[in-house]
C-alpha cells in the first residue's frame, strides 16, 4: 500500500486527526506525514482546520485533518 493511501486509510479509521497522531500510527515522521497531507489538501481529498487543545503548546499550531 502506498504511503498516501495509508494516510487516507488512517483518516477513515480514526476520523479527524493531527499529523502527530497519524505519524505515530503510520510509523512515519511528522514531517513525512505533513508532506502527504499537504498534497491531499491540494487535491481536495482532505480538509484542515485548527485543533482546540487543552493547553497551549510550543511550536507549530495543531491542525486537524479530515477526509472531505
Amino acid at each position: 500500500m502506498r504511503t498516501r493511501d495509508r494516510v487516507v486509510s488512517l483518516l477513515l479509521e480514526l476520523g479527524p486527526s493531527t499529523a502527530v497522531t497519524l505519524g505515530e500510527r503510520a510509523g512515519l515522521t511528522v514531517a513525512g506525514v505533513r508532506r502527504h497531507l499537504d498534497a491531499l489538501v491540494a487535491e481536495g481529498t482532505v480538509s484542515t482546520h485548527a485543533a482546540r487543545l487543552r493547553k497551549a503548546a510550543r511550536g507549530r499550531p495543531a491542525r486537524l485533518y479530515a477526509l472531505t
